[in-house]
């Protein structure tokens, strides 16, 4: 082999156990990413389908917290005057 292969390999050698430490680590942040996005796509897609199946649930609670904003309201203008 020439000098400059040699010098070549022994430079791509050197810098060989901290690419492959990086290739390694960028793997394990991508696949814990991609866990979390399917994870949160999952739970949002359920949620979703729960919320479709059990309308009624859904809206009662909404419309008693309303009306019971609206009754305080009420009660108080009616105590001011």
């Amino acid at each position: 082999m020439s000098q400059e292969k040699v010098d070549a390999y022994k430079k791509e050698k050197k810098g060989r156990k901290a690419r492959l430490a990086k290739q390694k680590r960028n793997a394990k942040i991508a696949k814990i990413c991609s866990l979390v996005l399917l994870l949160a796509l999952c739970s949002f897609a359920g949620w979703r389908v729960y919320a479709a199946k059990h309308p009624s649930e859904a809206v009662s609670t909404e419309s008693t917290e309303e009306a019971t904003a609206v009754e305080d309201t009420i009660d108080t203008e009616s105590t001011t005057e």
